[in-house]
């Protein structure tokens, strides 16, 4: 069997790549209004074509119709409109999953960028017109350090908002306080009466579905009759809707929430065109072809107003040959100010102290306090060169890292060579890992990501699986 330059030594033979993007469509339809439960999209991937899936760029349009008295339209922390996603072949075997992507978006996914990458990304695009602004990617955004209004800090404390000036409808989105590239937005507003909102989101798989297959920056041959398909499930408009009668930003959760619409929901599929890599690939696919690709398993625990509480994970051989990494991080679960779904843990408001374990082996010597700084201070090696490469950032997003493979930055995590690194799992032994924390008595969920090394085997006749 052929193996990928993560398994083997050999020298790398790739050339080059040369890419091109192919439009593939949602299968069941491009426009769609969001409604009080999820709703699921399905978009296959070029079939035929050697690609590279971590370039993969979803784009979709969305619109928020005219109102009568007003408008408020409202985006969770740094949320994109999307709970979670798999990556699935035709059989409905799962070759990547996060089903807490929506506070995967918050947390891991500045992880995973570089503080280059993302201080070159441009959030906020404005066109002429509201109906025409494009956010790019609404969750590559960063916070102010204070509120752009002191009429609505109670509700806003470091956050940021996009709002529409003037009167009349198709006015030019303007930024309330802060530069263009360093905008966070926990809220769309706009102050004009009968006036649209619109924006388009874009984003690569590599950042939708960080940790993952999806992440890998290498080429994939999946077999011509292979359908690969990514599944997602859109949030229900009653986390991310409008307010229809006011201009005001409300005290609590409205009640009156407007539908969503989605649009030209599609994906670009950024496939290879050098003659020479295209070979490389389906030749090694007929011999049979493995790579080893990151995976993740989830578990959360719901500790509500308690001031302390534990996330709890058995795993095997089954689940993965290695566990690499595991990210925990805490969510509110209440929406009073709107603050369902917010990461932020700054000063310690959500989780005030953190001490991990596999087994009956401490991780740390001892419990790592948020507000004082050590906890910080223990993962700044780990995060330096990440968007979270600063104390602030690291606390808006807030995710503890144990980090087992390896001791490089998180940026590297992609691309190192993780052949027998982590914790190596065995045959017929099970493992325990616990993250127990003390918190404020807000309430909150917790959820940890568990980064598992897999081997992916493929070939003809054999539908893709894991070893």
């Amino acid at each position: 069997m052929v193996q990928s330059p993560e398994v083997s030594n050999q020298k790398e033979t790739l050339q080059a790549p040369s890419y091109k993007y192919v439009r593939r469509n949602a299968e069941d339809g491009t426009a769609f209004a969001l409604s009080t439960a999820q709703t699921p999209k399905y978009i296959n991937f070029s079939p035929n074509d050697v690609q590279n899936v971590s370039e993969h760029i979803l784009k979709f349009d969305n619109l928020v119709t005219a109102p009568g008295a007003g408008l408020f339209s409202h985006v969770h922390v740094d949320k994109l409109p999307i709970d979670a996603a798999q990556l699935l072949t035709s059989g409905g075997f799962p070759l990547a999953q996060l089903n807490n992507l929506d506070i995967a978006s918050k947390t891991l996914r500045y992880l995973y960028t570089s503080a280059e990458e993302y201080r070159n990304r441009q959030p906020l695009v404005s066109a002429a017109t509201v109906a025409t602004a494009v956010l790019r990617t609404i969750s590559h955004c960063q916070p102010a350090t204070v509120p752009p209004s002191t009429a609505i800090a109670a509700n806003t404390a470091n956050s940021q908002y996009i709002r529409q000036s003037g009167a009349v409808s198709g006015i030019a989105l303007t930024v309330a306080t802060g530069s263009v590239g360093d905008m966070f937005s926990q809220h769309l507003n706009t102050s004009a009466a009968n006036a649209a909102l619109g924006f388009t989101t874009e984003v690569k798989l590599k950042d939708l579905m960080p940790a993952t297959l999806c992440s890998v920056n290498k080429n994939f041959y999946f077999g011509g009759s292979e359908t690969i398909q990514l599944k997602l499930l859109f949030s229900p408009y009653t986390k991310l809707g409008s307010k229809s009668d006011t201009v005001t930003h409300p005290a609590s959760t409205p009640t009156d929430l407007v539908g969503w619409s989605i649009s030209d929901l599609h994906l670009l599929c950024c496939v290879e065109r050098n003659l020479h890599n295209i070979d490389l690939a389906m030749s090694a696919f007929a011999r049979g072809v493995s790579h080893i690709v990151p995976y993740v398993e989830e578990k959360g625990s719901a500790p509500g107003t308690d001031t302390s509480g534990s996330v709890s994970y058995m795993f095997n051989l089954a689940t993965g040959q290695n566990l690499l990494r595991v990210h925990t991080t805490a969510y509110n679960t209440a929406n009073s100010g709107r603050l369902a779904g917010c990461v932020e843990n700054v000063n310690g408001a959500l989780i005030t102290d953190i001490q991990t374990q596999i087994g009956s082996n401490l991780l740390q010597s001892q419990k790592l306090n948020v507000a004082d700084g050590s906890w910080y201070r223990y993962l700044k090696m780990y995060y330096c060169k990440s968007a979270l490469n600063s104390e602030r950032m690291a606390l808006v997003h807030w995710c503890h890292t144990d980090q087992i493979a390896s001791a490089s930055d998180s940026t590297m995590w992609n691309e190192e060579n993780v052949k027998d690194s982590g914790f190596e799992l065995e045959s017929n032994v099970t493992q325990i890992y616990t993250a127990n924390f003390d918190k404020t008595a807000v309430s909150a969920a917790v959820v940890s990501f568990f980064v598992f090394q897999r081997t992916l085997v493929m070939g003809p006749g054999v539908a893709p699986r894991f070893e």
